[in-house]
């Protein structure tokens, strides 16, 4: 599998609203790696990263009650670039597991890590990661409603 990988910038990106659809009713954790708490979703529709990762931002910070900067959230991200559909969602599905297995780094404890994997302009795949000896890590359902109110999404499992 040929990706390619970019942290976020750290400049906020301009403030613009994602096309909204109806959500399915409920996001479950379909990762359970023993390193720490993951859910893997599927966000159907155009992503902007940058929007994206400052919702993240935000919705994390209100979920951890933590003031802006407190509790850090890293974006990476992945495009698929294998030749089929199959391939790219087989190599991009075992990166989330890879993704979810290496747990969030001791500096991060309070911190959400989040993996975007495009697998084309309408269809892309998102891992998002705690460590489930923070107190933060009950933030992660509150984040979860908030992107199933934001963009169409369902469980990876």
């Amino acid at each position: 599998m040929q990706t390619s990988v970019s942290p976020s910038p750290r400049a906020d990106p301009p403030s613009r609203a994602p096309a909204r659809a109806t959500p399915p009713s409920n996001a479950a954790p379909v990762v359970r790696p023993s390193a720490g708490h993951a859910l893997a979703l599927r966000l159907a529709g155009p992503v902007d990263a940058d929007l994206l990762h400052e919702q993240l931002r935000r919705w994390w910070q209100a979920a951890v009650r933590r003031r802006p900067g407190a509790a850090a959230v890293a974006l990476s991200r992945v495009e698929s670039c294998a030749r089929s559909r199959r391939e790219r969602e087989r190599d991009a599905l075992r990166l989330l597991r890879l993704e979810a297995d290496a747990g969030v780094p001791g500096e991060s404890r309070d911190g959400l890590r989040a993996t975007l994997v495009s697998l084309d302009a309408a269809e892309h795949l998102l891992l998002l990661a705690v460590d489930p000896q923070a107190q933060s890590a009950a933030g992660l359902p509150a984040v979860c409603s908030a992107l199933a109110r934001q963009y169409p999404v369902e469980p990876i499992g």
